[in-house]
């Protein structure tokens, strides 16, 4: 897929977006689910070319209608109007920057004359020591590691101040010095 001709498609999708939206339809509407559908799968198309799109095309994540139960037609075509206006805008912002700053850059190269891609660097291994200590612990362990163990020994320590507080503990140990048998 060349750019150019993903552009040239979003044109043509914005203007039957603009016949579209003109409509009083509602989501079910076959002519819209037709758009909508060739809208998707187009972007995704250029994703799919690792083609680094400016913005976000967010129509997957739409409903394009109402969101409760019993919704009146009015309801439907008011909620798809606003929701497929929001598709064309940012539509039109791909062809925009397009139009000003030209192709984007791809994430990565594809076919045979491209570069093949770097493999990853895996992170070297952490040698296992002779012994762990506190001071090998401090040196190789992450200061949210210890802010969370902090943060739950306070907690313990406070849930036992309170509980050593409580009435209900008091009768229990009460009991328990009474009835246990050794």
């Amino acid at each position: 897929m060349r750019y150019q001709d993903f552009i040239g498609e979003l044109r043509d999708l914005v203007k039957n977006g603009e016949v579209l939206r003109s409509q009083s339809l509602t989501h079910e509407n076959p002519k819209f689910r037709e758009w909508r559908h060739r809208a998707e799968n187009l972007v995704r198309e250029a994703l799919a070319h690792n083609y680094r799109l400016p913005g976000t095309f967010k129509s997957d994540g739409r409903t394009y209608r109402a969101m409760y139960p019993g919704a009146s037609f009015p309801a439907n075509a008011t909620a798809l109007e606003k929701e497929l206006g929001d598709s064309l805008i940012e539509l039109r912002y791909l062809i925009e920057q397009f139009e000003k700053y030209g192709e984007p850059m791809r994430t990565q190269l594809i076919g045979a004359a491209d570069p093949q891609p770097q493999a990853a660097v895996p992170a070297p291994a952490l040698a296992q020591p002779e012994k762990v200590t506190l001071a090998w612990l401090v040196k190789h362990v992450s200061v949210g590691f210890w802010l969370k163990a902090l943060s739950l020994a306070l907690g313990i320590l406070l849930l036992g101040a309170a509980i050593g507080r409580a009435q209900t503990f008091a009768s229990f140990v009460t009991w328990l010095k009474n009835n246990w048998p050794f």
